[in-house]
């Protein structure tokens, strides 16, 4: 038979218990209220202390003891993103920049230039001269080759 959770009762009659929690400090007996991490890599498991006891943990706890000075800035870059991957959003606010500074520059032609560009194009490139090609035959380079 499975047993019911603290809290929960199907006697609607009766009232909900509170799961209360003693202080886990050796030889406390008060209620554990306030939750104190257990350690820097198990962040969700908590200890469970009393007032006086989770501030007593606080005051001595340190997430970076035993780090060198590379890893807490390593942790601390990390922790700045909240732990999630970054990757760049693209050139946006570059390209934004060039196009207001076209417009501010004069780089589109409003009014009397409308056709005509306002900055000189460049010239297209003139085609490369053709090489000519060298036969790979057998035959042909055979009769060249041979005397006569």
């Amino acid at each position: 038979m499975q047993r019911n959770k603290p809290g929960l009762s199907f006697d609607f009659r009766e009232p909900p218990r509170a799961a209360v929690k003693a202080c886990e400090h050796p030889g406390c007996r008060e209620a554990g209220d306030y939750r104190a991490p257990k350690a820097r890599d198990r962040l969700n498991d908590y200890y469970w202390f009393c007032l006086d006891h989770v501030r007593e943990y606080n005051k001595s706890w340190d997430f970076y003891a035993g780090m060198n000075q590379a890893e807490i800035e390593n942790q601390v870059r990390h922790d700045t993103t909240w732990q999630r991957p970054t990757w760049p959003m693209g050139n946006w606010r570059t390209r934004e920049r060039a196009m207001r500074d076209k417009v501010f520059t004069g780089g589109f032609a409003f009014g009397a230039e409308w056709g005509r560009s306002a900055r000189p194009r460049r010239p297209a490139p003139s085609p490369a001269p053709r090489r000519r090609r060298r036969c790979t035959c057998w035959a042909w380079t055979r009769a060249r080759t041979s005397p006569r």
